[in-house]
């Protein structure tokens, strides 16, 4: 190969790589215009308003009954957050969404 063809040869490869370059970048481009589009769409009413509020509360409960007694508090919403060994069985706290 002459330094011609050569020369021919590496522009061709460069415009190549440019090329698919520019394809990439468009790509991703296009990508991100489409999610806003998505979530433009969805609108606002999608998205939090604020944040979450809990209300707390706490509760002994006996050592022999807790399994069934911590049923009913979480059936009722509540989430266990934490319990301390206390000598009337346990002192829990617990939350559940306003």
């Amino acid at each position: 190969m002459d330094e011609q063809q050569f020369g021919t040869h590496l522009r061709h490869l460069t415009s190549i790589d440019v090329n698919l370059h520019k394809t990439r970048v468009g790509m991703r481009v296009v990508t991100i215009l489409s999610t806003l589009a998505v979530l433009s769409a969805l609108g606002a009413s999608m998205l939090p308003s604020r944040k979450p509020r809990f209300e707390y509360k706490h509760e002994t409960v006996q050592a022999s009954g807790f399994d069934g007694e911590l049923s009913t508090l979480g059936a009722a919403g509540w989430e266990l957050v934490s319990a301390t060994h206390a000598d009337a069985g346990w002192d829990c706290v617990l939350k559940r969404r306003k």
